[in-house]
């Protein structure tokens, strides 16, 4: 299959919140295209349910079927699950199991719940008495009213607040002079964000809470932006300014894509303007995320780059000091304090965020250094090994000032824990 969902993706907007709608139908055979399944509803992000009550004109097994369906289905007979299918996905048919029904009435419902784009779903079945037909008052099957539908629509308490904002824009929002030029574009800005959460952000425990962070949070964004017409179009503007940068980086051409100034700038503004008008509680969410992670620190990065600073480094201490802890040292020498940072690939990564701070027994600060030197004699720096091995970090501990006794050696960077630092003991001991 093709198209923006052929991955078949699982659904994970809200469904079956607010009721919109409710009509009898004589069969499950819909085709509604790009246009709305009824006055009320949504053309896109809505769900429907079907009951009714299905008669087995004699004992038998049955086989049901679910043609075109676009895009989640489930199926259920006498409350038992027959087909599970709440995927985003192109039209796609599914067959059920054999089942047995005994001659008479049978409880049936189906949940269909629809994404972007076009929308169909065609429910038949069969028996080994006759073949294939569309469940309707003619068939072999109805002898008792027919499921009747109650469709649900989820403009506004969608716990997806992306989903949202593209729905209006399908809608013909404006985001700062800028409207998408049909719902292709929403879809394709929809699949793009779907391949980053299942392909980028799935991928890593740090990706996952950022996941976890925005569904926790989703109905009341949703509900911001449903209050907010501006922030709904400063929204837009910044997912559209950013979808090259996020095409390459799930394409695999990361480190070829550089996060500039506005498009930082474009994030910082809309969670300050969200920030506003949100909660206390989402306030301190977004505050603490943002100090966290500092994002004016991402401008310069490739996507690669800022995946990684986004998911931390990793920190290993080398020799002298990690040949012994608390390391001894002989008071009036110099100390050479020696590590590497590597992100999540293993790979070297220069932290200008890097801190280095010695504190006394009583925890009073007796040293510190921030930043990288290009001198040894005044900071930290960065050195290589020998034999052109893999670089490393370096600090000259000067211990001729400081009287005897235990120290602690911290270093501050951007760690998988952020704000909080990797330490090492010194013991300085008096002259021989």
């Amino acid at each position: 299959p093709s198209g923006p969902f052929a991955s078949y993706t699982p659904i994970t907007w809200n469904t079956f919140t607010t009721l919109a709608a409710s009509e009898d139908v004589s069969a499950i055979s819909f085709n509604w295209g790009w246009g709305s399944p009824a006055a009320g509803v949504n053309t896109s992000f809505w769900s429907a349910r079907y009951d009714g009550m299905l008669l087995a004109p004699q004992d038998g097994l049955y086989i049901f079927y679910v043609d075109g369906v676009d895009d989640g289905v489930r199926l259920y007979v006498d409350n038992n699950p027959l087909i599970d299918k709440w995927l985003a996905q192109p039209p796609t048919s599914y067959i059920s199991d054999l089942i047995s029904l005994t001659a008479g009435l049978h409880p049936i419902r189906v949940d269909f719940a629809q994404g972007p784009g076009g929308a169909s779903i065609y429910l038949s079945w069969s028996s080994n008495t006759f073949p294939k037909e569309l469940i309707d008052p003619a068939s072999s099957s109805i002898g008792t009213p027919s499921p009747a539908p109650t469709f649900t629509s989820t403009p506004v308490s969608c716990d997806c607040p992306i989903l949202d904002v593209l729905n209006k824009c399908s809608q013909g929002v404006i985001a700062n002079g800028i409207r998408l030029a049909s719902m292709q574009d929403s879809d394709a800005i929809i699949a793009l964000l779907y391949r980053v959460e299942d392909e980028v952000l799935g991928s890593t425990p740090t990706g996952q809470r950022y996941i976890d962070l925005y569904y926790e949070n989703g109905l009341e964004i949703s509900g911001i932006l449903a209050r907010s017409p501006e922030l709904t179009e400063e929204a837009l503007a910044a997912l559209q300014l950013w979808q090259p940068n996020l095409q390459a980086l799930v394409d695999g051409d990361g480190e070829m894509a550089a996060i500039t100034s506005g498009q930082v700038e474009s994030v910082q503004d809309f969670l300050d303007h969200l920030s506003t008008l949100g909660s206390s509680a989402l306030q301190q969410t977004i505050a603490g995320e943002r100090a966290r992670r500092p994002l004016e620190s991402m401008s310069g990065m490739t996507m690669d780059e800022a995946w990684s600073y986004l998911n931390g480094y990793q920190i290993e201490w080398l020799p002298p000091l990690n040949t012994k802890n608390p390391y001894s040292a002989q008071q009036g020498k110099v100390v050479p304090v020696e590590f590497t940072l590597t992100d999540m690939n293993g790979e070297f990564v220069e932290d200008p965020s890097i801190e280095l701070r010695v504190l006394d027994a009583s925890g009073n600060v007796v040293m510190i250094s921030t930043g990288i030197s290009k001198n040894p004699a005044q900071g930290i720096t960065i050195q290589g090994h020998p034999q052109g091995a893999a670089p490393k970090y370096h600090y000259n501990l000067d211990t001729s000032g400081l009287p005897k006794g235990n120290y602690t050696v911290q270093v501050f960077y951007n760690s998988t824990a952020p704000q909080e630092a990797s330490v090492w003991q010194i013991t300085i001991v008096g002259k021989k």
